[in-house]
């Protein structure tokens, strides 16, 4: 997008944030993207690990100095940064984790989920929504246990790298009996400045008067509220001018 060559995109809030501040995954500032609608869906960051490792607190495995076999998804995916923010705001970091003997192998979901299984690994940090394919099967196939985050993260992960505070509600997955306290980053719908305000102005409020009609074609749409959707910590970049139009003439932008 940043180049011309994308009008659209879904991402995650999180990666929106980012690219508009010129952190994490961006060098620099992206200033060509602007937000159409915000907070779309619901997505957490699951922290899950065995059961055999007798791990019940993310402390433990600085306090123990932990040999954590930890996976992700591959480097650069929202699923890997999130692992390495949760790490850092730990006081924590791939490396200390290898020098503890552990290990973190970056791979495929279906690689995750039979290691796993398998006994070949111990924990998987990624984001996830309700009924999460990869993460669903974990739970049926592995004892794990998810483990929450600290307040105090959670507020350090909000305010320094956008993420939303939330918890997975009790039973969202198998094995998981109580609310865990996480972050997460919903999906965002954004666009180059450059689109005409009458092309963005009109996809607003398709997306916003249409919900059900969106979640029965996707239910993990089930919680968008539109009237929330124009607002700054729902999508983190400047609105689009055609979309502050339609929000304004909606009322809810006053």
């Amino acid at each position: 997008m940043a180049d011309g060559r994308a009008e659209l995109a879904l991402t995650h809030s999180v990666a929106a944030r980012w690219a508009h501040d010129g952190t994490v995954s961006f060098k620099t500032k992206q200033e060509n993207i602007r937000g159409i609608v915000g907070e779309m869906d619901t997505y957490y960051m699951a922290i899950v690990v065995t059961k055999k490792s007798g791990l019940t607190s993310i402390e433990q495995i600085k306090e123990k100095k932990f040999p954590l076999r930890l996976m992700t998804v591959p480097v650069g995916g929202n699923g890997e940064l999130g692992a390495r923010h949760i790490l850092e705001a730990y006081g924590m970091s791939y490396e200390m984790l290898k020098s503890w003997g552990g290990a973190i192998t970056h791979t495929s979901r279906t690689a995750i989920t039979d290691a796993l299984r398998d006994g070949h690994a111990d924990a998987h940090i990624h984001i996830v929504t309700p009924g999460h394919p990869a993460l669903s099967e974990i739970t049926l196939t592995t004892d794990v246990r998810f483990l929450p985050l600290k307040p105090e993260v959670i507020d350090t992960l909000s305010g320094k790298y956008g993420y939303s505070k939330i918890a997975i509600p009790a039973n969202t997955f198998k094995r998981q009996e109580s609310d865990v306290p996480t972050v997460g980053s919903p999906t965002v719908l954004i666009a180059s400045k450059q689109l005409p305000n009458e092309v963005t102005y009109w996809i607003a409020k398709v997306v916003s008067e249409n919900k059900a009609k969106l979640v029965q074609a996707h239910a993990g749409l089930k919680d968008f509220n539109p009237q929330e959707a124009w607002k700054k910590e729902k999508i983190w970049v400047d609105l689009h001018p055609g979309a502050v139009q339609y929000y304004k003439e909606r009322g809810w932008i006053k």
